[in-house]
């Protein structure tokens, strides 16, 4: 059985990277020539970046126009979080935490209690978030912001980038190698093995834990299967510092983007195995990417000069012939119910079918017999992400399809 799914898992993959030769970046003007350190969007048409001079930029046309907001500092600001549309923070030089609960029209500080840089900062919900940066620098807040709280980190030097998959897991990278993990909400951070040593570690996904990514110097890929208990090193085909990697959304670790060094952007479609070199207007060094996919992908990198790239990559998947076999899938996108529709007139409609449901990782978690020709597939449990569909007729495959929850 687990032959099967991986199986099933790679040939999904396999479909997804076929789409990914249409990619398209292109530069979208910033209205800056500032560095820019973070992008971060709620949705494919609004975005925020920020950068040095306490530069804010955002955009709600998908980047046809990025205007500027005021920050009210001359500090660099390294990273925005944005939970939605109106709520976000962001970090920056000497301890700056800026808040907004109206989409930026007015950034508010919240008081850090640190002079140290904040590299990074990641929110999971509106209450829990966490800050880190210079000299192991670890803030926890479990009121948005209202208060924060130094944790221990036993390190001395730059913690880059904290991710959190739930309120009580998460991880850390930054210099010498160093990979923190906490499972109470940092309480504790307890280090995991690098396997190698003396290099700088600049960014971590887990968006799909316990699968996920880290990148550092010199083209460094890491990637664990069981949520860092191993790190295995990657070829990522390059030598160029990888600042940033991370998945788009609703993808939860079946795809990742690296970008860094002098407009290096680097793609996996097989969770982080393998990766292939994406075509890149720039030679300016880039920072940061976010992008979502409730169908195909759109999303932004940022870089220094001011640089904004836009990406576009088709992944849409609502018919599909795999073995000659025409399937429809609507609405996909799908909120509570969609329907699975054998659409070739010519097939035997009346024949046994098993209608698999697969998440990114390759578990089976359900499978459904039906007659006839379509299918109702109701959500129930499904959290919000990507799945893979697999139709079975007389114990063959059949076809293979991508849903998406909402």
């Amino acid at each position: 059985m687990k032959k099967q799914l991986l199986s099933f898992f790679f040939s999904g993959i396999v479909f997804l990277y076929c789409e990914q030769a249409f990619a398209q970046w292109t530069p979208q003007v910033s209205g800056t020539l500032q560095n820019l350190y973070s992008v971060c969007g709620t949705s494919t048409f609004q975005a925020w970046a920020t950068g040095s001079g306490g530069t804010i930029r955002t955009t709600s046309d998908g980047g046809q126009n990025w205007t500027g907001q005021t920050s009210g500092t001359g500090e660099t600001l390294f990273e925005v979080c944005m939970l939605d549309a109106s709520n976000g923070w962001i970090s920056g030089g000497n301890g700056t935490i800026l808040k907004t609960t109206d989409g930026g029209l007015n950034w508010n500080p919240q008081t850090s209690g640190t002079n140290n840089t904040l590299w990074c900062i990641y929110f999971i919900n509106s209450a829990d978030g966490w800050a880190c940066g210079a000299g192991g620098t670890i803030l926890h807040t479990t009121d948005g912001g209202v208060n924060w709280n130094p944790q221990a980190s036993n390190f001395g030097g730059n913690l880059w980038t904290v991710r959190f998959v739930s309120a009580t897991e998460g991880w850390m990278t930054g210099d010498s190698s160093k990979i923190l993990h906490t499972s109470d909400g940092g309480t504790n951070w307890t280090p995991q093995t690098c396997p190698v040593t003396n290099t700088v570690l600049w960014s971590v996904c887990m968006d799909n834990s316990p699968m996920g990514v880290i990148s550092g110097d010199n083209g460094l890929v890491l990637h664990t299967y069981d949520g860092g208990v191993n790190w295995v090193q990657q070829n990522s085909g390059t030598s160029n510092f990888l600042h940033w990697i991370a998945s788009p959304q609703y993808l939860f670790g079946g795809i990742y983007y690296a970008v860094g060094g002098n407009g290096t952007i680097r793609l996996s479609t097989d969770g982080g195995l393998t990766w292939t070199s994406q075509n890149s207007p720039t030679n300016q060094h880039l920072r940061s990417f976010w992008a979502s996919a409730p169908l195909d992908i759109f999303g932004w990198a940022v870089g220094e000069g001011g640089v904004i790239l836009r990406v576009e990559q088709p992944l849409s998947v609502n018919s599909v012939t795999h073995a000659g076999i025409p399937v429809s899938v609507s609405p996909n996108p799908f909120a509570e119910t969609t329907r699975i529709t054998i659409t070739d007139p010519q097939r035997n409609q009346t024949a046994n079918s098993v209608l698999s449901v697969y998440n990114i990782a390759g578990e089976l978690l359900a499978a459904y017999t039906f007659s006839g020709n379509d299918f109702e597939l109701a959500r129930k449990n499904l959290p919000a992400g990507m799945y893979f569909l697999q139709l079975e007729q007389n114990g063959a495959t059949v076809w293979n399809g991508k849903l998406v929850a909402e």
